[in-house]
């Protein structure tokens, strides 16, 4: 049926990435539509499973005129993933989706508030691709996406990448994801490259890490990556950098960002770790500056020969 959407597609953000709830718009009671009812209409719909638990935000006025806009929300053990609803005013029509506004550039949109300056990254400077990850050291699926970056992405365009590192620990469901991530910052005071290396290791070394002995290991880790303890540990004991965590939690805040991984090639978003996803977007791009490129030089030589 045309209409119906299936599950699996609704579904697929839980199977590539790490999702928190963010429950601060649900609403104690619905004054215009029975919650009930319209959950118990969207599941047979658009086929979701009976374990996948549907709530809604309190409704709030649409882009539309005649329309209400809610948020649903899918729950799978931990993981929330959103969904926007319409529905008339009448409360008897509705859809699954955003109304889209043709004048918005979102690319654009999401490159002007992406701080780059002083972040973290890989790969050479002025590389035609610029890809930034939002991720969290304690999420499986961010441990993937690691290993897409280092092990396929950054060889496979060797040059053409610059690989960006942003922090979204998931503090719901990932309780030692921010002391690591703290900790990989007070790595960075000592250089970009000890950084990395204390990165992949905490990656690498994800499931023998645990709320219990998340301290000890990145200790141990630390050790081996040709840090100065000293100062490690003081910082830190200090949380000299917890403010640079915060940092990026707010900007991936701002974008909207509440998953992880999440990659932002060149301002065009992928959502979990997803290869395939990479790949297309980063062809797309280098064909698209191919394309420029015989412009650019036929206008330089234009110019010469005035």
């Amino acid at each position: 049926m045309i209409r119906k959407l299936s599950f699996i597609s609704m579904l697929f953000p839980f199977l590539l990435a790490c999702g928190a709830a963010n429950n601060s718009g649900i609403a104690q009671g619905f004054a215009k539509i029975d919650k009930a009812k319209l959950a118990d209409h969207v599941r047979e719909s658009y086929d979701i499973p009976a374990f996948v638990k549907i709530d809604f935000t309190e409704p709030r006025k649409a882009q539309v005129e005649g329309m209400t806009t809610y948020t649903v929300l899918l729950q799978v053990g931990q993981g929330i993933q959103k969904r926007t609803i319409q529905v008339s005013g009448d409360g008897r029509f509705y859809f699954l989706g955003e109304f889209q506004d043709l004048t918005f550039d979102a690319v654009a949109d999401r490159r002007s508030k992406l701080k780059l300056e002083n972040a973290v990254a890989r790969g050479p400077k002025g590389a035609p691709i610029e890809i930034v990850e939002f991720t969290d050291f304690q999420c499986p699926y961010c441990q993937r996406g690691y290993k897409i970056m280092t092990e396929s992405i950054m060889k496979d365009y060797d040059g053409k990448v610059r690989w960006y590192f942003k922090s979204l620990p998931l503090v719901q469901i990932h309780p030692w994801a921010k002391p690591a991530h703290q900790a990989a910052e007070c790595a960075r005071l000592q250089g970009d490259d000890k950084f990395w290396t204390l990165h992949d290791k905490i990656f690498d070394a994800q499931r023998a890490i645990t709320i219990a002995n998340h301290e000890g290991k990145i200790e141990e880790l630390a050790k081996g990556s040709g840090i100065d303890m000293g100062k490690f540990q003081k910082c830190v004991d200090g949380r000299d950098t917890i403010k640079n965590v915060e940092a990026d939690m707010a900007e991936a805040d701002g974008l909207g960002f509440q998953s992880a991984p999440l990659f932002v090639v060149n301002g065009r978003l992928v959502k979990g770790a997803d290869y395939n996803g990479l790949k297309v977007i980063i062809e797309d791009e280098l064909a698209k500056l191919a394309e420029k490129k015989p412009s650019v030089e036929k206008g330089k030589k234009a110019e010469k020969e005035k």
